[in-house]
């Protein structure tokens, strides 16, 4: 059923509203000098190299190098991570969905679909030993030695390789963001250390499936479509998976771990840690989410708004840093062939709702994605 998140401050909150305080005001004078010295730095830096943001954090620096500042006017609306969730996204028990409550669950995720683009999830019947293990081999992975890592370093040129490197190093932009990651374009390309990592990473993959196929089938109900519509049109999945580290960072105010995007997928179930750090777009507010142990939240894509016709919203989410501790999440998502026709269903096009996308291919949408992050 639907379930209303109680609000919720974090361990320590009298300290952390200290910090944040202090974290502005630090802000406000970092953007009172910085915008030309940055420009200067960061045209300074791209002579420099970096392979790893966890290398670059665990350097003892104290100030981050100008690539990573974002610009001015996105600073200037910039809201430091916040403990204390007034508006929690919907949690949604899907346990909901095998008894009498299945058409008010069917209604509360078509609901969240249609005015988040995300939620979370409890019930899901994945056991809790395989999110642990997920979990627990990447944090394994991360703390290898850098060589070991680097053996699997991400081929910039080839479009959505798989591999190891930092995020968003390809963005247009050429601003960083502060974090790593290990991608996998469709489960493949497994690291031989540690010795875990594959078989956790692929139960952790095979059983998140089945939840984002049986939310797929509700949702093609919600929309008044047969049960396996967007499997039929989508075509065999591919599942992309990126493991993601957000190392400390000193100065949190000025930079992203993860940039705003989309995902250009057609739903991602992303597991996180307990250290908070996930915010999504919600008008123009920016809704700080509380991990849950047993939760995955759900995020629509950009593929399922197109088919749906705008009537579910791809939702815009962003990942902050903290200057104390790592953080670890691990997103997978439904990406479909890469030759299935991307169009909004016939069924929801009409005179009073015309179609308001062109049909392309998938191969093609993912060609032309621009957020910058690697799907």
């Amino acid at each position: 059923m639907f379930m209303a998140t109680t609000l919720q401050q974090g361990e320590g909150s009298e300290v952390e509203g200290e910090g944040r305080s202090a974290m502005a005001t630090q802000r406000m004078n970092n953007l009172a000098v910085m915008p030309a010295e940055t420009e200067a730095k960061r045209e300074t830096d791209e002579d420099v190299s970096i392979s790893s943001v966890q290398e670059l954090a665990e350097s003892g620096m104290q100030a981050v190098p100008a690539r990573f500042i974002r610009p001015e006017q996105e600073l200037a609306s910039f809201r430091p991570y916040s403990s204390l969730c007034l508006e929690p996204i919907p949690m949604i028990d899907l346990e909901g969905l095998l008894d009498f409550r299945r058409q008010f669950t069917m209604a509360a995720i078509s609901s969240a679909c249609r005015h988040w683009g995300c939620f979370q999830i409890v019930n899901h019947e994945i056991p809790q030993s395989i999110l642990d293990d997920a979990l627990g081999a990447a944090r394994e992975f991360f703390e290898m030695p850098s060589r070991e890592k680097q053996a699997h370093k991400i081929d910039p040129s080839i479009p959505n390789a798989s591999g190891y490197g930092m995020q968003s190093s390809e963005a247009k932009d050429k601003v960083f963001d502060w974090g790593d990651v290990m991608f996998h374009s469709n489960l493949d390309s497994w690291p031989d250390n540690p010795a875990t990592y594959k078989n956790a990473m692929d139960a952790y993959a095979r059983e998140t499936r089945k939840v984002l196929e049986s939310l797929l089938d509700v949702i093609s109900k919600e929309l008044r479509l047969i049960p396996t519509y967007f499997r039929n049109v989508f075509g065999e999945f591919e599942q992309p998976l990126r493991v993601n580290y957000y190392p400390p960072c000193p100065q949190p105010e000025l930079v992203l771990g993860l940039r705003t995007h989309t995902d250009p997928l057609v739903l991602t179930a992303l597991l996180e840690d307990q250290t908070r750090g996930l915010q999504v777009k919600n008008g123009d507010k920016w809704i700080p989410v509380d991990p849950e142990s047993d939760a995955l939240v759900i995020f629509v894509g950009d593929q399922l708004q197109i088919s749906s016709n705008n009537q579910y919203k791809a939702v815009s989410h962003r990942a902050v840093v903290n200057n104390k501790k790592a953080r670890i999440s691990i997103a997978m998502g439904l990406a479909p062939n890469a030759k299935a026709r991307i169009r909004p269903a016939v069924q929801l096009v009409d005179k009073a709702a015309t179609s308001r996308y062109e049909t392309r291919t998938y191969a093609e949408v993912r060609a032309s994605s621009p957020n910058g992050v690697r799907w």
